[in-house]
């Protein structure tokens, strides 16, 4: 402002006509104080004043004179219109910088939980490798099924902070990890010597007599522990059961009329424990052959011997992980279904005389063995994976096998006749007497990587 008011001042007191450059000068002035927030005077010209009008000089355009630019007094009211300051650029302001894009803005939970799974995978893995060896007795599942809701705390929190911190996501997720990894080692260290898991191995008894039943529902889960069945002769009871084992034993027994028999052990299959805590639990158990019954059969790793010659089998559900497993299929007069689903083992079928049954298998990488008596009528879906099928047939048998292996062979003795496709790994084979005969065999066969074999 002293610039402007010194500017009037030296113009007031001289005669000469005011000059362009001195009204630009006057304005730039103006537009400085303004940008710096100071009060600016305002300059202002008569309503009539024309910039174009020649006055004071004769041979060029007139400039204002000094009566035309003026400072009014604060009390001071004019007609005058007031001018304002042209937008004229300063280099001595200072230059505002380009815009540039918005930063991406980090998505929500982008991030969370990075670290979460390959903590848990490691620690678990180093817990798992610890308790195989004996180092540690077991893993703390129990314990942790107890304070699973600090998991949901945890996810509330961070929720909560993602939005104003997402830095934090990848912490959440290493800290739940490792909780997880802590709550595992914490249970297995301190459980008790007494818990079922350990304790020292016992032999138990149990028995449900046959009473007024009609038919029976069975359901035998051994779990690791090695197992044989039998059939029952002469015999009131409807099952029997001694069992040698180490963790606690669940028998129940529902109905009257229609039996609902289940054993088991208490809290299901544990995948857990080393070989050398299963490897002396062993599992007796006849059934009455008195009565139909659908039975179902669960086994973990261990071997199994299932006798069922001497039973009257409505159906039949076997579930195998792995080990060894043998059964030997009665012969009925009524038709019985036998679904069997294997993993990694071997196992070993053996269909007696005279059964007429509908056998249903799916393995995967195993070796499994069929084998047939006389005077069998049977209908044979397979769904092999890797690995060896061979099927036993009797030399009178009428048998008939559709079959597909995609990376394998298919074996087969000189009295089958190719009937269809001609093609090593595909076709329709059957034996000379198969469309007239009335107990005939049917097979099926669907392999992925291996090999079929009949002989």
């Amino acid at each position: 402002m002293s610039e402007v008011l010194d500017w009037a001042l030296a113009l007031a007191a001289d005669d000469r006509p005011a000059s362009a450059e001195e009204m630009r000068e006057a304005l730039l002035q103006a537009q400085r104080s303004t940008s710096t927030g100071r009060q600016t005077p305002t300059v202002v010209l008569p309503e009539a004043f024309d910039w174009n009008q020649e006055t004071h000089v004769a041979d060029g355009p007139a400039y204002p004179s000094r009566s035309s630019v003026r400072l009014p007094t604060p009390n001071q009211t004019s007609s005058h219109r007031p001018i304002q300051p042209m937008p004229m650029p300063d280099q001595n302001l200072p230059q505002t910088a380009p815009p540039q894009p918005p930063a991406q803005r980090q998505r929500r939970g982008s991030g969370a939980f990075a670290l979460f799974w390959p903590v848990l995978l490691i620690g678990v893995g180093m817990l798992w490798l610890l308790s195989n060896t004996g180092l540690i007795p077991g893993l703390g599942f129990g314990l942790l099924l107890q304070i699973w809701p600090l998991f949901v705390v945890l996810a509330g929190v961070n929720l909560l902070t993602s939005r104003r911190y997402p830095q934090l996501n990848t912490v959440w997720g290493m800290l739940a990890a490792l909780l997880v990894v802590a709550v595992l080692a914490f249970g297995s260290i301190n459980q008790p010597a007494s818990s079922p898991d350990v304790a020292a191995l016992q032999t138990s008894r149990f028995i449900e007599l046959l009473g007024r039943a009609q038919s029976a529902n069975v359901m035998l889960d051994l779990s690791n522990a090695t197992g044989a069945v039998y059939a029952l002769e002469e015999s009131e009871n409807l099952i029997d059961v001694k069992v040698m084992h180490t963790q606690n034993v669940a028998f129940t027994v529902r109905g009257t009329t229609e039996k609902q028999v289940e054993l088991g052990f208490e809290g299901g299959l544990n995948f857990f424990r080393r070989d050398e805590e299963t490897a002396d639990q062993n599992w007796d158990i006849w059934l009455s052959g008195d009565i139909p019954m659908d039975l179902e059969v669960r086994s973990g790793l261990a071997n199994s011997l299932l006798d069922l010659s001497g039973l009257r089998l409505e159906s039949l559900d076997i579930e195998a992980g792995g080990g060894k497993l043998r059964a030997i299929l009665p012969a009925a007069d009524d038709r019985y279904n036998v679904d069997f689903s294997g993993g990694a083992g071997e196992f070993n079928f053996d269909v007696k005389d005279n059964a007429n049954i509908d056998l249903e298998i799916n393995t995967g990488a195993s070796s499994f063995d069929l084998t047939f008596g006389d005077n069998v009528n049977a209908d044979v879906e397979i769904d092999s994976g890797l690995g060896r099928f061979v099927v036993d047939v009797p030399d009178e048998a009428e048998v008939r096998i559709e079959a597909e292996v995609r990376g394998g062979a298919i074996n087969l003795p000189d009295q089958f006749d190719q009937i269809e496709y001609e093609d090593d790994e595909r076709g329709i084979w059957q034996t000379p007497g198969y469309d007239d005969a009335q107990n005939r065999i049917t097979i099926f066969f669907d392999g992925s990587v291996g090999e079929l074999e009949v002989r």
